[in-house]
């Protein structure tokens, strides 16, 4: 399923054949104009991954940002090993910008497992910050849940956390 036909509740693949239930975007917006790097990598999928700056995946075996990823760098593939080679980086300007957050935390994108977050905080405190939404989400009151959320996926969030102060995340995490 492209991003744009993403939507709440469905099940994607979030690597070594497992799948998890999307519960919120912090992003969701098909128009916004935005710079995303471009990765070519051995994944076998036959689509570069187009991810934004600051997203989190798994390089050399740490959450990284994509933004510091480097020709070289090995990346987790779907059966969670960091066995997908980097063969070229780019920056490329394309429309839409989604951020998918699985109840896993992670998603598997054109052959490369990457996590559900961005660097508008860091991922642990992100991933505890909507354990109540995920709750929600498993509980009687998910299909209230699924209607404010459908509600809300048209708009980005990215600005919540800065506006109440919480740092940015770190480029590089342990994990």
């Amino acid at each position: 399923v492209r991003m744009d036909q993403l939507q709440y509740a469905d099940r994607v693949a979030v690597g070594g054949g497992d799948h998890s239930d999307v519960f919120f975007f912090g992003h969701r917006n098909p128009n916004a104009r935005t710079a995303f790097v471009r990765i070519e990598s051995t994944s076998k999928s036959d689509q570069p991954l187009y991810i934004s700056p600051g997203h989190y995946l798994y390089v050399n075996g740490r959450l990284a940002t994509a933004g510091t990823v480097r020709i070289g760098d090995k990346l987790r593939g779907p059966d969670k090993a960091d066995n997908i080679a980097v063969l070229a980086i780019s920056r490329e300007d394309r429309s839409g910008i989604f951020a998918p957050a699985s109840l896993h935390g992670d998603l598997l994108v054109d052959g490369v497992v990457v996590s559900s977050y961005t660097d508008v905080m860091h991922p642990v405190s992100a991933h505890r910050l909507l354990e109540p939404i995920r709750w929600l989400h498993n509980s009687p009151f998910r299909s209230l849940v699924q209607r404010a959320s459908s509600i809300m996926h048209a708009d980005s969030y990215g600005w919540l956390p800065r506006r109440l102060g919480v740092p940015a995340g770190p480029a590089v995490v342990k994990i």
